[in-house]
């Protein structure tokens, strides 16, 4: 016969008692930061607008410390939280790239306002210029040349001797150049006495001037017959000579 109630438990086991206390919800996950987003954000901006070397390409700086700056705080916020910091290290990594972009380019295409060029001097040629193109490096006025493209000098008169004419007349001529470039210049020189009176007239002089340097030339060179008469080489030694009409080109 069977009990009812004998095999109860054992078959359908056993109930807690009405009443008894109930075990304890897991607690909330806490938030995530979300610093390590702003960090990758930031960066990923900061990266975009790097690619413009002036104007907007400046913006990558602030963008590029802003997401190193967040990424620092989005890893110690998941340290804490104990979760891994993978987007808070690309942020900063991405942040620093950045910077380093905007550098590259703005070195790169950056460039200055240039200064005018400058004009560069004409070069002399063999054919006398027209009016129109007439130039400021040839120069007719004996006076501006004198002052303005050459020193000259000169040194006292000489010769060998001779009773009727003068032999080797010499009367060196120096003239050093003003000017920074290759001139080729031309006088025509004459002596005068103590009281201004024309010894001797139409020397030809020629010399090509470069920079730096002292050209010196015998102002009797041209002479075809190489001599004067004694009467006119003896006044020469008291005069002083003078340039009369001068050129450079």
């Amino acid at each position: 016969m069977t009990q009812w109630g004998s095999g109860w438990p054992a078959d359908y086991g056993s109930f807690e008692p009405f009443g008894a206390p109930q075990a304890p919800p897991p607690p909330p996950e806490p938030p995530r930061s979300g610093w390590p987003v702003a960090a990758l954000v930031a960066a990923v901006c900061a990266f975009a607008v790097a690619f413009f070397p002036v104007g907007l390409g400046f913006v990558a700086v602030p963008l590029g410390l802003f997401g190193i700056v967040a990424g620092v705080v989005g890893i110690r916020a998941a340290q804490r939280q104990g979760r891994g910091a993978a987007v808070a290290i690309t942020g900063i990594v991405v942040s620093v790239s950045a910077m380093a972009l905007a550098a590259v380019m703005f070195f790169v295409f950056y460039r200055s306002p240039s200064a005018p060029p400058v004009a560069a001097e004409p070069t002399p040629t063999s054919a006398a210029p027209r009016a129109a193109d007439v130039i400021p490096e040839y120069n007719d006025d004996v006076q501006s040349v004198l002052k303005d493209e050459v020193e000259v000098s000169f040194g006292p008169y000489s010769d060998d001797g001779g009773v009727t004419d003068a032999q080797n007349p010499m009367a060196e001529m120096t003239v050093v150049s003003k000017r920074d470039i290759t001139r080729s210049c031309h006088f025509t020189v004459r002596a005068v006495d103590s009281s201004g009176a024309e010894i001797y007239n139409g020397l030809a002089v020629s010399m090509t001037l470069t920079p730096g340097t002292t050209a010196r030339q015998n102002v009797f060179r041209a002479l075809i017959s190489n001599s004067i008469p004694r009467t006119t080489a003896d006044r020469l030694r008291n005069g002083t000579f003078e340039v009369t009409k001068a050129s450079c080109m």
